[in-house]
């Protein structure tokens, strides 16, 4: 009896080492001929990598056309962000919100008019005139577009500090919006002094 169970015992040992045997002929040599013969597959997908951030810095920002056109004196720049076809935006903020006030600069930031816009070459033609009429208007190398707007924040700080690093304060805003300037001027103003004066805005309007 006990000679039947070894017996037995050694031809299981033997199945084993076949199966463990044909398993290593397989990983060396099956999987090798199967990938040498199989076809190579071309994505047809292209995946596009991300535009980097420091390409948005390269803003195309004339300077010598762009001249300086705030006082040194002024402690605030307010630049409105606008398109070049928003002529009657601006003539309203500048006799509204945007009218001249002591210390604080205004600035619409525009850029280029696309030749596909109806009546291109006349909105620059206005937008030259607003230039030499008001000295308010800074015009970027790029086409008017949602997707440009970040060239009009990068060229705003661009222009604020070449002409004018010594002014404490830059307030961004749109076209399309009503701001309380006076507030704003006036917390730059105590930011500025760090002294909270009897007479300011503030303490006059405070609740």
């Amino acid at each position: 009896m006990w000679f039947i169970r070894k017996h037995f015992a050694s031809h299981a040992y033997a199945i084993v080492f076949f199966i463990l045997f044909c398993i290593c002929l397989y990983i060396t040599f099956y999987d090798k001929t199967i990938s040498s013969t199989l076809p190579v597959i071309t994505p047809l997908i292209t995946v596009h990598t991300k535009t980097s951030s420091g390409q948005y810095l390269d803003v195309h920002l004339d300077l010598a056309t762009n001249s300086a056109m705030c006082q040194k004196h002024d402690y605030l720049i307010i630049y409105v962000l606008s398109t070049i076809t928003n002529v009657q935006r601006r003539q309203v903020i500048r006799s509204t919100w945007g009218s001249k006030q002591k210390g604080v600069c205004f600035v619409f930031i525009v850029g280029q008019v696309s030749g596909t816009t109806a009546n291109a070459g006349e909105y620059q033609l206005k937008i030259n005139n607003e230039k030499r009429e008001h000295h308010d208007v800074v015009q970027i190398d790029h086409f008017e577009s949602y997707a440009n707007v970040i060239y009009k924040e990068i060229a705003a700080l661009k222009w604020a500090n070449h002409f004018y690093p010594d002014i404490p304060y830059l307030f961004k805003t749109d076209d399309d919006l009503i701001v309380d300037t006076i507030l704003v001027s006036s917390i730059g103003k105590l930011l500025l002094t760090n002294v909270s004066l009897h007479d300011s805005f503030l303490v006059q309007n405070r609740p």
